[in-house]
């Protein structure tokens, strides 16, 4: 059973400054992903982001939140053991949209966004 446990959470106000410094980017509206390799990270962690500027109310916002972690924990397993990665990936991802997602539109978003990730890391494989 997939979880989404404590160790995933990305917390770090460091990482995620370094992540806003030098991480990459991938995008697919309305979320864009900001990742960076991390070999010190035991698991692969990360945070999810919706701009008050967007939702007033802490309400939507935090059902957004809800949302994207629920896909996420879903669908993490699959994708990580497809990337076969060497090193951990620090994560931050944001949701950039005015209209209230329902729980498909995020699913098929959130696939879209992971298939361009796994794209990247195969486009520097290949270098």
């Amino acid at each position: 059973m997939p979880t989404f446990p404590k160790e995933e959470k990305l917390c770090s106000r460091k990482l995620i400054g370094e992540l806003f410094e030098s991480g990459k980017k991938v995008k697919k509206y309305p979320m864009v992903l900001i990742y960076k390799r991390r070999s010190e990270l035991e698991r692969n962690q990360i945070t999810f982001s919706v701009p008050k500027r967007r939702f007033k109310k802490a309400v939507d916002r935090n059902k957004i939140k809800r949302l994207l972690r629920e896909v996420y924990r879903l669908r993490k397993d699959d994708f990580f053991q497809e990337l076969n990665l060497d090193s951990k990936l620090a994560m931050f991802l944001v949701y950039n949209s005015d209209k209230m997602p329902t729980y498909k539109e995020v699913q098929t978003n959130f696939i879209l966004i992971l298939e361009r990730l796994k794209n990247e890391f195969s486009k520097q494989h290949e270098e």
